[in-house]
């Protein structure tokens, strides 16, 4: 659920060089690449909901995970 305040717009696909490196293989610069690319798509998957939203889902996860 995104409001006008939120960004919704997708994060660019990992770059090519990165795709199926592995942490033993990568470089430190790799793995920092890496790292802020996935931080960027879990900021935009968050800006996605607002607050309430993000409250209620979190209470339905640990429903789930108590549940299981």
């Amino acid at each position: 659920m995104a409001t006008s305040d939120h960004s919704t717009q997708p994060v660019p696909a990992l770059p090519e060089e990165l795709r199926g490196l592995t942490y033993e293989q990568a470089t430190p610069e790799q793995v920092a690449r890496v790292r802020e690319h996935v931080r960027a798509q879990l900021a935009a998957a968050d800006a996605r909901w607002t607050p309430e939203e993000r409250e209620r889902r979190h209470a339905a996860f640990l429903d789930r995970l108590h549940a299981a």
